[in-house]
């Protein structure tokens, strides 16, 4: 058999790998890396291993997790601010879920990729094997709505919050505030302070002088909205519940993937990147914001009440719109991702132009 040429953090003997797949033998190993196109702070690396057994073929995934420290774009973190960031992005949470009981504790229609083996690097990484899931990438409403059914069941289960209080992310009860201090007063808040990003070609062909005004009544209202949302209920959430990490496998179940920001939320966060991140990427209108809202906040309710957690739809609704508010409306111009003078691709001014009209949306969701 050829040996793969395996990345130095991932080397394995055959033997070990029949091993740890519980087979008898491997007969050949293909290992890829698996890009990805987003930033990822405690991610070191992902990689498909393709492995052929006397049973059958197997399709794997390592992912490695890793300190934030080790990323590259740990540098560009302010000094000042650095060492709160790495304190509040613990590397340790996803390969944590992995070894927890979290997965006989999830609610139906939900489950975690079958995990082969975490394998510790060293004291700051270590390596998760879990199998590749097949899954439906375009999503319809139908599978949105499955989708709130199933966060709604997860937020509300008892047995998840267990899980969540003993491994979960340590912000909890202060995510908006540790967002908003961490992340958006000092990227965003004070770029527009600044003044200088408003007469950047591709903000000043999308952002008039109305909607900046409006920008600069959310800051002003963002100590109210956090104090809001910290008086919600606390449950459970995934932390990062977008469509590339909820893998739609049909008939309304999903495997769950990349938990390094599960924990305790308040009530109705994973309702905002179920409903903002294909827009965001690009890869979803703005026009289907306010349906998608809509039958989300309906859905999530339903699960929430079919493990026993009952709020009225307004109220649920308003937590909803706050916690989008304060999570996605002022991260809504893309500053990492302007060029230099001039130099735009027109899909990026189609990608601001789209987020744009989302943040309308989400403004007037809140009175501003």
């Amino acid at each position: 058999m050829t040996t793969p040429t395996w990345p130095e953090e991932l080397a394995i003997q055959p033997r070990e790998l029949a091993q740890l797949l519980g087979v008898s033998e491997v007969s050949a190993i293909e290992v890829t890396e698996l890009p990805y196109a987003f930033l990822a702070l405690t991610t070191g690396s992902r990689w498909c291993v393709d492995v052929t057994t006397p049973t059958g073929p197997l399709a794997l995934v390592v992912k490695v997790a890793r300190d934030v420290r080790r990323s590259p774009v740990f540098s560009l973190i302010p000094a000042e601010l650095a060492e709160a960031a790495a304190r509040g992005l613990p590397w340790e949470i996803e390969p944590n879920v992995y070894r927890s009981e979290l997965g006989s504790s999830l609610p139906q229609g939900m489950s975690l990729p079958c995990c082969y083996h975490v394998h510790p690097i060293d004291d700051a990484s270590s390596a998760i094997w879990m199998e590749r899931i097949a899954h439906t990438e375009t999503w319809t409403p139908q599978i949105y709505a499955d989708a709130a059914l199933m966060l709604g069941r997860f937020a509300a289960s008892s047995e998840v919050g267990q899980v969540a209080d003993t491994i979960g992310h340590p912000s909890g009860p202060q995510q908006a505030r540790v967002y908003y201090e961490g992340r958006l007063r000092p990227q965003f808040v004070d770029a527009f302070t600044a003044g200088e990003i408003w007469a950047h070609p591709v903000v000043s062909r999308h952002v008039d002088s109305a909607l900046r005004a409006r920008l600069f009544a959310l800051v002003d209202l963002m100590p109210t909205l956090i104090d809001e949302i910290e008086a919600l209920p606390l449950l459970s959430a995934h932390g990062d519940a977008c469509p590339s990490n909820l893998l739609s496998t049909g008939e309304g179940t999903f495997t769950v993937i990349d938990w390094a920001f599960f924990g305790r939320a308040r009530i109705g966060f994973d309702l905002t990147q179920l409903v903002i991140s294909a827009i965001d990427l690009g890869q979803m209108s703005a026009d289907r914001l306010p349906q998608l809202q809509d039958v989300c906040v309906s859905r999530y309710r339903s699960g929430l009440a079919g493990n026993g957690f009952h709020i009225d739809r307004d109220s649920l609704a308003r937590a909803h719109r706050i916690q989008l508010a304060a999570f996605s409306a002022l991260s809504a111009i893309p500053l990492e991702q302007l060029p230099p003078g001039d130099s735009a691709d027109p899909s990026l001014h189609s990608l601001v132009h789209e987020r744009m009209r989302a943040l309308d949306h989400i403004l007037r969701g809140i009175g501003i």
